[in-house]
């Protein structure tokens, strides 16, 4: 046959197995059988992606799931969709119980998600037949084209919109996280149909012929390139946390630095009282004032500032009445609190730190005299004070403000005689003159920290944690906008002795000119690179593939007769050359025959050579029958014919010349009235080993047996080899 007829042949096998679609006579076990395993498989793929997405920390960048379902749906038909939703199902069913979700969302949320997933790999099945049939060979630019476009981004439209508007109607997420989220669900299945749906589609056994000789060299570079663009995305996500860490982190250390440069303004004010006590032999209310006045009205965030005199018990009557001499004072006195909270002169001890003066006063007066040793947390401040010369602050206190009480603190500043720090503690204990002291309304010293509009969109929660087992709040600046999801940053800072911790959140919106920003067009370029890539791989495996048949039909019709089908003499001397080289590598013997029709000439006469031509495929045929697969038949040329008999003894040889002689004397054609036939004559030789006659040679002695019983008036006849 000629290498036109072959390729004839085997497209109309093709367009024959299009046309008849998904095997329609698969029975309904093995249906359903083959929808369980596409469940199974489906649901595995599923959870393995997710465990793998989650192990870095980060949304599955791809989803080999879709390319699988696309592929089975495509090629078992639709009645595989429902393998798909289930297995979908069980994959979003246990994500979403995981993280929390009701029931209710579970089923409603799962069970959407699933009906896209069954969808979309039926709509782009639908779509690839639709076009290119069932068994395309994907071997052209235009067949590759529609395939990756209709079953990859076309069809993959489906469950990314189903799913997204599934999570949107569910509360599953914001609708501000809409459109990257479908943006993400799109490419990751798209990536999974254009990488894995080939790959499955080459391990179906339906699929076996189109993909024999490519199922390599398409899909290890399509895996390889997967996953250097998934290390790839996995390396662009972790910079991006990266950068989201290093925002928080450094607005964590600007608001500590913020709050910290605020409390040094202040203990600088701290200090300017303390230098104006230990440079004046007595400081009077009134100047007091004067020099506090301006620092208030600079600094709102101190609710007061104070002078508390340090007075032992023998010198107590006498500041008490140096202290009413002056203007305004003549009610002053020494007080503690009672256990209900009220003001009471204090007991004996055995020295006294008494407020002496206070402002702005108003808003003070009942602190004036107040003995601020005599409560527990203000006497360890005052004792760490004193002991080390360094400004030393209290835990949180109550402080009597205007007609209340507020959460507040203390920062004590100490004062020595001479207005330096002795050297050593006991004779800080002894030179003490008192403390300048910070009054703090703790919430207010935080909003006046944070209150610049750079602040807006940052919450600030600040805690004491001196003591780890109970820490106490100190204020916060809460969050104007919606929590991101990112974790709050902590950090911690050494206020005057007290450990404080500051946690700071940020608003989604202060995070959104970092967070995503690279993500849509890296998504979109990496399926673009799958998709060229994956288009060049099938391409040029396809053409590879259509060479290599066109030279296989080449070779088939350059060493075939293009009539009986037989091999040609120019094939038969190559299969002859080879069959004689196995002889001599393993010693069998072989059967040469060489035929010649009698009365062929007569039925081309008397029938034409149409009748002539179907009579030599007859004879071709018979011949066929007569021997094994292994033996080789030839069509020399003309009513000339040669068959090797290999690994046979001359005498079962001989048994099948006559079997030849036999079938081909029953064969015969008809033209007109008359069945036309005709006879043959064999002529036989022996080819065993050691064997240096050239093929050419045995060739004609095989001719001279033939012409041998050509004379005898047909049959066959034995010539030993004449060496």
């Amino acid at each position: 046959m000629s290498g036109t007829g072959v390729r004839q042949r085997a497209e109309a096998r093709l367009r024959a197995a299009q046309a008849r679609g998904p095997s329609p006579d698969r029975s309904p076990a093995a249906t359903a059988l083959t929808v369980l395993v596409t469940a199974g498989l489906y649901a595995a793929v599923g959870l393995a992606t997710l465990w793998a997405a989650r192990s870095i920390g980060l949304a599955a960048p791809l989803w080999p799931a879709a390319g699988l379902a696309f592929a089975l749906v495509y090629q078992r038909g639709y009645a595989v969709a429902w393998g798909v939703a289930v297995g979908s199902l069980l994959v979003n069913a246990s994500t979403l119980s995981a993280s929390g979700a009701s029931t209710g969302v579970v089923v409603t949320t799962a069970g959407a998600i699933a009906a896209g997933a069954a969808a979309q790999a039926a709509a782009g099945s639908a779509l690839v037949r639709w076009r290119l049939g069932q068994h395309v060979s994907l071997s052209r630019a235009w067949q590759i084209s529609e395939f990756l476009i209709l079953a990859g981004p076309v069809a993959c439209l489906v469950n990314a919109t189903v799913g997204v508007l599934a999570q949107l109607a569910n509360g599953v997420i914001r609708p501000d996280q809409a459109l990257l989220g479908w943006m993400t669900w799109w490419t990751g299945d798209t990536a999974g149909v254009l990488v894995f749906g080939p790959i499955v589609l080459m391990l179906l056994p339906e699929q076996r012929e189109i993909w024999a000789g490519r199922r390599w060299k398409v899909a290890v570079p399509s895996v390889v390139v997967t996953l250097v663009l998934v290390s790839a995305f996995v390396a662009n996500q972790g910079q991006e946390v990266r950068r989201v860490q290093l925002r928080q982190e450094l607005l964590a250390s600007s608001a500590a630095s913020q709050l910290l440069t605020t409390l040094q303004l202040h203990s600088e004010v701290l200090n300017g009282v303390a230098g104006l006590v230990s440079s004046s032999e007595a400081v009077t209310a009134a100047e007091f004032r004067q020099f506090t006045r301006p620092a208030l009205a600079r600094y709102p965030d101190l609710a007061a500032l104070s002078w508390n005199t340090f007075v032992t018990a023998p010198e107590l009557d006498a500041f008490v009445a140096s202290v009413r001499a002056q203007p305004g004072r003549a009610l002053f006195e020494v007080t503690e609190k009672d256990a209900a909270g009220e003001p009471v002169p204090v007991g004996p001890r055995p020295s006294y730190v008494v407020v002496t003066y206070i402002e702005p006063f108003e808003d003070n007066a009942k602190a004036m005299g107040y003995d601020i040793r005599s409560n527990p947390v203000r006497a360890a401040a005052i004792t760490a004070a004193r002991d080390t010369g360094e400004p030393a602050s209290t835990a949180p206190v109550e402080l009597v403000q205007g007609d209340g009480t507020v959460t507040g603190m203390l920062t004590l500043v100490p004062v020595y005689r001479g207005g330096v720090v002795p050297p050593t503690v006991a004779e800080r204990r002894t030179a003490v003159l008192g403390y300048a002291v910070g009054v703090y309304r703790l919430q207010r010293l935080i909003d006046g920290t944070f209150a610049p509009s750079e602040w807006a969109g940052v919450g600030v929660d600040v805690v004491d944690v001196t003591d780890p087992a109970a820490p106490v709040p100190i204020g916060s600046h809460p969050l104007q906008g919606e929590e991101s999801s990112e974790q709050p940053q902590t950090t911690a800072i050494d206020v005057n002795g007290r450990a404080w911790e500051l946690t700071v959140t940020q608003t989604r919106e202060a995070l959104a000119d970092i967070q995503g920003r690279n993500l849509p067009a890296f998504l979109l370029a990496g399926v673009l690179v799958l998709g060229l890539l994956e288009a060049f791989l099938l391409l040029v495996t396809g053409m590879e593939r259509q060479a290599r048949r066109e030279a296989e039909t080449s070779n088939y019709a350059a060493d075939h007769d293009p009539l009986t089908d037989l091999l040609n003499r120019r094939g038969f001397r190559r299969a002859f050359r080879a069959a004689r080289e196995r002889t001599e590598l393993e010693g069998s013997a072989h059967v040469l025959l060489f035929l010649d029709l009698d009365g062929f000439k007569a039925v081309n006469d008397r029938g034409g050579h149409d009748v002539g031509d179907a009579l030599l495929q007859l004879v071709a045929a018979a011949m066929q029958r007569c021997v094994r697969r292994r033996d080789i038949v030839a069509r020399l040329g003309g009513d000339e014919f040669a068959i090797v008999l290999g690994d046979c003894g001359i005498e079962r040889g001989l048994q099948v010349a006559r079997q030849v002689v036999h079938e081909i004397e029953h064969v015969s054609v008809r033209s007109g009235d008359h069945d036309l036939s005709v006879r043959v004559s064999v002529g036989a030789v022996p080819v065993e080993p050691p064997d240096p006659l050239p093929t050419d040679e045995l060739l004609k002695q095989a001719d001279r047996a033939c012409y041998a019983a050509k004379q005898a008036g047909g049959g066959v006849f034995l010539q030993p080899v004449d060496v």
